[in-house]
Formats: structure tokens, C-alpha cells, sequence
């Protein structure tokens, strides 16, 4: 057996124990331990330069087997299918909260979901796909599967853009990392959607010919997560770019536009922004510091990370202009640097930018792995979970610093 078939076995023997794991957050041990095996077996494969055959068939025999999980490390699926529901009884998800029309969907939905006393923040791209799985069945547990089905769709055409732009090697970067197929297709979040509508848009820059037409990437993943909308001004370079970019928006969003829609969402954001607070390690230290130092502006550690995130995309967008894939890569980074609630899924966009990047960021995909630790708050409590939080950031710091210096050591030629 070659040395990429052992390692291939070891890779899958590696995943057997993450995919029981997703069935109950209760195993979560298990779970860390097979994606440290699936991360170390994935780095051996890339080192030894599979063909995108071998790839592309390891990826998704462990989407697969992903594939059959529940929704158990995060209960945002059930907010999915719930819009899907009150879209399929001709209602808009944003007319009303969940609890203010309670007969719309399967009363199971609304007793799982999170913040069901808030208006929907998905965006129309999602939620037509949420409709789309809703109308499969009226029991929630096939519209599940019928939504995780949308989920690999996005998987497949997200292999499909890395394979084009970077070849195997780098495609396997973000393929078989553990946490892209738990988080895309185990847990099926939107990212799942995210991720193709942002490499499209690359895709299509990097192609002369379409150039013009890649701020409909973006256009598309802003519909999807609404934080793309900042890159726009770095793939929309002309006044028809920019046409292009807004026509699709409109034209994407006509069947959920109305005033109460508008009010309502920005009213969720809002409180969600204010309430909502996971993993956001840098404004987890800056506010501490504030309370400490300058309590007046303790309780505004938010609008402050909002500033400097604001000045420091402005010079990353100068700094990169002609480099619009840095750009993007930085801001988006620097984005979630400045967050209050950064999930372990989050940071699947910017997974999918790292093989594309040089010199290649390894930070990310160690943050990535890394934040899996923070599910502890789920299963062992607060104590573990503040744990998971220094060893995601201060572990991301170490892997960044070293490969810093071991880029500056110069190699022997001998």
C-alpha cells in the first residue's frame, strides 16, 4: 500500500469517532480527539501531493458520513427549517417572530430553536433554500436532510472552484480539514452556501473575461451572510461592475423586500449584536480592559472594536488594492478579530481563502481546529469553555508567530 493510502486510512479511521460524535454533543472528547487524527493525517496528505481523484473521493466519503448527524452542536438548524416552514404557508419569515406565529411550523422547531422571540437575521438567499427543504415534507426530520442536501451541493461546487483555482493540493487544505465537514455538512450551516458564492467571485475576477461579473459572487454571499457587502468596493471595480453587483441584489432579494422586512431584520441584528456573545476573544480582553481602565467605556467595547475594525479595513483596502483575494482575506479576518460571537463555523470562508493565499496564513486553519475546544461550554460548563477560548486565540498567536520566524530563518543549502 502507498504511503497515501495509509495515510487515507488513517485520515477516515481518524473520522469514524467525529461522526458518532456528532449524534450527541455529549461525546464531544471524541470529536476533538478524531479531528486532531483527521488534521495531522490531512497535513500528511498534503505533504505527499495526492491526485485530486484520491482528494476529492476522501472529502466526501467523510461528508458522508457526516452526512446522517442531527442538529447537535448548534441548534441554528432549527431556525433554518422553522423559516422554511412559514415561508411554504405563504408567510414571510420576517412578518413575525417565531413565537407570534407559533401555528406556522412544527411546534418541535420552536421548542429547540434559539431566540425564537427574535425576527429572522437569514438573508433571501437562504431563506429560499430554507423553503426549498421545507416543501419536501411536512415531518421537520426529512426537511433536515432535504436542507443537508443543499449543504453538499454547496461542498460540491466549493471542490469544484478550489480544485479550479488552486489544483488538488490546495483544495485539500480546506476539504479535509475537519472542521469544513462538520460544520458544512454535519451541522449544516449556511457557510455551507457562503463558501462557493465567495471562491466564485475570485474565480470569476481572476478570469479576464468575467472580471466585471464578479461582484455577483459577492453579491450572492452577502444574500447568504450579510458581512460580504464590505468587499464589494474590492470586486466591483467599474460603474458597471457595480450595476451588475446591485441588479443582482435587487432582483435577489425582490420577493422578501418591504419596509416591515427591512425594519424587522435590522431590529434582530441589532439585538443580536447586543446580546449575543461566544468565542470573541479579542473583545472578550478589550472589554475586561476597559471595564478596568476606562469604565465609561466599558460597556462599549462593541462600538469600539466597530471603529478600529472600520479604520483598519480602510488601510487594508488601500494597503491591497490591487490585490482584491488579500484584501478580502484581511478584512474578513480582521472582521471576526473584532467580534463578539465568532462560532467555529464562522471561519469557514476564510478556510476556503488559505490555499489561495501566499505565503500561505497556517494560523487559520490552526484557529479553525482550535475553536472546536470552545463546544466545551455545551457539555463540561463555563470553567472548560473559558479554557477553549485562550487555547482557539493564544494557540492561532503561536502557530502565526512561529511561522513568522520559521519564514525568516534562512534554509541550508547543504
Amino acid at each position: 500500500m502507498t504511503a497515501v493510502g495509509r495515510w487515507s486510512i488513517v485520515y477516515l479511521i481518524g473520522a469514524l469517532p467525529v461522526a458518532l460524535a456528532l449524534w450527541d454533543r455529549a461525546l464531544l472528547a471524541w470529536l476533538l480527539v478524531g479531528s486532531a487524527v483527521c488534521a495531522f493525517a490531512g497535513w500528511r496528505l498534503y505533504r505527499l501531493a495526492p491526485s485530486i481523484r484520491t482528494v476529492v473521493l476522501l472529502a466526501f466519503a467523510v461528508r458522508l458520513l457526516a452526512f446522517a448527524a442531527p442538529p447537535s452542536l448548534s441548534d441554528d438548524g432549527y431556525r433554518y427549517l422553522w423559516d422554511g416552514y412559514v415561508q411554504a404557508s405563504g408567510v414571510s419569515p420576517f412578518a413575525f417572530t417565531p413565537e407570534q406565529a407559533s401555528d406556522l411550523g412544527p411546534s418541535e422547531l420552536l421548542e429547540r430553536m434559539n431566540s425564537p422571540t427574535f425576527f429572522s437575521v437569514y438573508p433571501p438567499v437562504l431563506q429560499a433554500a430554507f423553503a426549498l427543504s421545507a416543501v419536501w415534507s411536512s415531518d421537520w426530520r426529512v426537511a433536515w436532510y432535504a436542507w443537508k442536501l443543499v449543504c453538499l451541493g454547496g461542498e460540491f461546487l466549493t471542490a469544484w472552484l478550489l480544485i479550479r483555482l488552486v489544483g488538488g493540493g490546495g483544495a485539500l487544505m480546506y476539504l479535509l480539514h475537519p472542521v469544513s465537514w462538520i460544520e458544512a455538512v454535519g451541522q449544516a450551516h449556511s457557510e455551507a452556501l457562503l463558501v462557493p458564492a465567495l471562491l466564485g467571485a475570485v474565480w470569476l475576477l481572476r478570469r479576464t473575461h468575467t472580471a466585471t461579473l464578479a461582484g455577483i459572487g459577492i453579491a450572492v454571499a452577502a444574500l447568504v451572510k450579510l458581512y460580504p457587502l464590505i468587499l464589494l468596493p474590492l470586486f466591483a471595480r467599474t460603474w458597471r461592475a457595480w450595476a451588475i453587483s446591485i441588479g443582482t441584489l435587487l432582483f435577489l432579494s425582490a420577493a422578501y423586500l418591504s419596509p416591515e422586512t427591512i425594519l424587522n431584520g435590522l431590529e434582530s441584528v441589532r439585538l443580536f449584536g447586543a446580546y449575543l456573545e461566544f468565542n470573541g476573544g479579542p473583545y472578550i480582553v478589550l472589554k475586561a480592559a476597559l471595564w478596568e481602565w476606562i469604565p465609561t467605556l466599558g460597556p462599549h467595547a462593541s462600538r469600539v472594536l466597530l471603529a478600529l475594525f472600520a479604520a483598519g479595513a480602510l488601510v487594508i483596502g488601500y494597503g491591497y488594492r490591487t490585490q482584491p483575494v488579500r484584501a478580502t482575506f484581511w478584512i474578513v479576518a480582521l472582521y471576526f478579530a473584532c467580534s463578539a460571537t465568532v462560532h467555529p463555523w464562522y471561519g469557514l470562508g476564510l478556510l476556503a481563502l488559505v490555499p489561495i493565499m501566499r505565503p500561505i496564513p497556517v494560523w487559520m486553519p490552526a484557529w479553525s481546529l482550535l475553536s472546536l475546544t470552545t463546544y466545551s461550554r455545551y457539555v463540561w460548563g463555563d470553567e472548560l469553555y473559558w479554557w477553549g477560548i485562550s487555547i482557539t486565540w493564544i494557540g492561532a498567536l503561536i502557530v502565526a508567530a512561529l511561522s513568522a520566524w520559521l519564514r525568516r530563518v534562512p534554509r541550508s543549502s547543504g
